[in-house]
Formats: structure tokens, C-alpha cells, sequence
């Protein structure tokens, strides 16, 4: 199953999955449960001008059923996106992806505790400081060494067992697990020019330690670097080869796979007991209410969701 929490209550995060769900066929639907709370299902119909009909367990919409896991507060003061993404999460099992709609930060709150992101959130959910961000987009991947830390504070996360543990995880968690071609691992030195032989730096040693590992761990696939970090999508003598790209730091990686896929990517969590993904962009606020909200990304990650569940695009 694919269990979707809802996000952000006054965001465009129930319009853009309502609308690109209705565009699956009645099969792909049936593979979908949304954790939500009933008023904000009727309000986000109203929006868009549909008629809708909810009971306890589904919603009938103009173009589909959806099934529902209701949200009901009963006091609790938690935002509904925590609520939701709680109540999602509990019903994953292995089998099964948890994809997680926009919220802002503020909103996801853990033991009282406001944290920084979905990523934080799970990292202190299941006490496990090494998961991972992994991006996908036309068979295009990113994965960061470290994602929301300061800059100040990269060279001295960045270590061979780091390296190891997050290209590891990866291999094994997404590409591997659901039989996704991949062929070279490329690595992004951390430093300018991959740090000129320690003239700029020496903080690719810690790659370049973790990639002879990596080669004895996994024969079959090549591993690359480390390279020059502006240069590393460029680095692809063989057209036909399917590349993952590691880079040091968020926006070391970001830029690059944000400017050749805007809105089209799906953001993938690494190391949790199931797979979690969401869209590659925000809640857009200015538009909550409008109708005006672009579900591409939205749709996109629903399709991506059902590649990896087995189903034929």
C-alpha cells in the first residue's frame, strides 16, 4: 500500500495530491489510503468545486474512491500534519511507501519539540542520526553525505564510515531493493577542483578511503571520484550508463538536480523501516484556496510510488 499523509492544512498539499489522484486509473487508486482530517478533504472538494461524499473509510470523488484513515484531534494539540504523518506511519510495514505531503517546519513537532524538517523528524523518531536524502528524476539521482547542517560544520561530519553508510544504504534501500539499474556511484570531492591533490583541502581522503571499501562491497558496480563538484554531472563517458551522484552537502547537490528537473523530482528518505518520499518542492502558501496549484510534481511522485509497488507505467 502507499499511505499518504496530507501536510500542511492551509497549503496547496491536499489540492495537489486530490488532483493528481483522480488522474490514476480506478486499479492505481485502489492502492492509495490518505491520512486526513474529514473537514480538510470537504474544504479542499469545495475549492475545487467537487462534489465529494466521505464516510468513515473513503472518500467518493468526481473521479475516483479514496481510501481514508480519518484525523480526529480529540484534544490533541499537535498540528494536523503531525497527526496525519503519525497515523500514516503507523499503518507502514515494509512492504509498504509513506509519502508525505508539503509542510513548513514549524508543524512537525515530536515529544513537545518543534524540529526542522521531516528529515530531523524521523531521525529523532527512530533515534537514527544516519538517515538519508536520496533525489530521483528521469533517472537522474542525487544522494547527500549531509543535508541540513550548517556549512561550518560539513568537513567535520564527512568521514569514511559516513560515506560508507549513506552510498550503502542507498544501493541496497532503493536501487537494489527495487531493481533500479545503476551502474556508477560518482563521487563530488568536498572542497573546490576535489580539493588539487590537498592544495585546496584534504577532506577527500575520507572519500577516497570509503570508495576502495565500497569496490569490495560491491563488485558489480563501478565507483567514481572523488571529482570536482561542478563539473560531476558532465562526468559520463558512456551515455548509456545510469549514474548516482554523491555530493558532500545539500547545496552543493541541490542546485544542479533542482535547475535540470525544477518541480519534477522526488525527494527519497534513506534508512527508515520503509520507503518515504515526497514532491521536491514547498507548500506555496499564496496559493492555499486558489485552484491555482501546479500538481506535476505531485502527480510525478504518484507515478513514481507505483513503479516501485510493481505497477506498469
Amino acid at each position: 500500500m502507499i499511505f499518504v499523509s496530507s501536510g500542511h492544512e492551509r497549503s496547496i498539499s491536499l489540492e495537489i495530491f486530490l488532483k493528481s489522484f483522480i488522474s490514476l486509473t480506478p486499479k492505481e487508486q485502489g492502492l492509495f489510503v490518505l491520512a486526513a482530517a474529514p473537514q480538510l478533504v470537504e474544504q479542499c472538494c469545495q475549492t475545487l468545486r467537487w462534489e465529494c461524499q466521505l464516510n468513515s473509510s473513503e472518500v467518493q470523488l468526481p473521479g475516483g474512491k479514496l481510501k481514508l484513515i480519518p484525523i480526529m484531534r480529540s484534544g490533541n494539540s499537535d498540528p494536523h500534519s503531525t497527526l496525519s504523518m503519525l497515523e500514516a506511519m503507523q499503518q507502514c510495514s515494509s512492504k509498504d511507501i509513506l509519502l508525505t505531503m508539503p509542510t513548513s517546519k514549524d508543524q512537525l513537532i515530536l515529544n513537545g519539540k518543534p524540529l526542522a524538517g521531516h528529515t530531523e523528524f524521523f531521525r529523532q523518531y527512530f533515534n537514527n542520526p544516519d538517515i538519508g536524502m536520496l533525489f530521483a528524476a528521469n533517472n537522474n539521482y542525487t544522494l547527500l553525505l549531509t543535508d541540513h547542517l550548517p556549512l561550518n560544520k560539513v568537513t567535520h561530519a564527512i568521514t569514511s564510515d559516513l560515506v560508507i553508510q549513506k552510498t550503502s544504504a542507498a544501493l541496497e534501500q532503493y536501487f537494489f531493493r527495487y531493481q533500479i539499474p545503476i551502474n556508477e556511484v560518482v563521487f563530488s570531492g568536498v572542497n573546490p577542483h576535489a580539493g588539487e591533490g590537498g592544495i585546496l583541502g584534504d577532506e577527500e581522503s575520507h572519500i577516497t578511503k570509503a570508495i576502495k571499501e565500497l569496490r569490495q562491497r560491491y563488485r558489480q558496480t563501478i565507483f567514481s571520484g572523488p571529482l570536482s563538484g561542478d563539473t560531476l554531472q558532465l562526468f559520463k563517458n558512456d551515455k548509456t550508463k545510469r549514474q548516482l551522484h554523491v555530493y558532500a552537502f545539500h547545496d552543493q547537490g541541490l542546485p544542479v538536480f533542482k535547475a535540470l528537473h525544477g518541480l519534477l523530482g522526488v525527494n527519497i528518505s534513506i534508512g527508515l523501516p520503509f520507503l518515504r518520499m515526497s514532491v521536491d518542492h514547498g507548500t506555496a502558501f499564496e496559493l492555499y484556496g486558489q485552484d491555482r496549484a501546479f500538481m506535476l510534481g505531485a502527480l510525478y511522485l504518484l507515478k513514481h510510488a507505483l513503479r516501485l509497488q510493481g505497477i506498469k507505467q
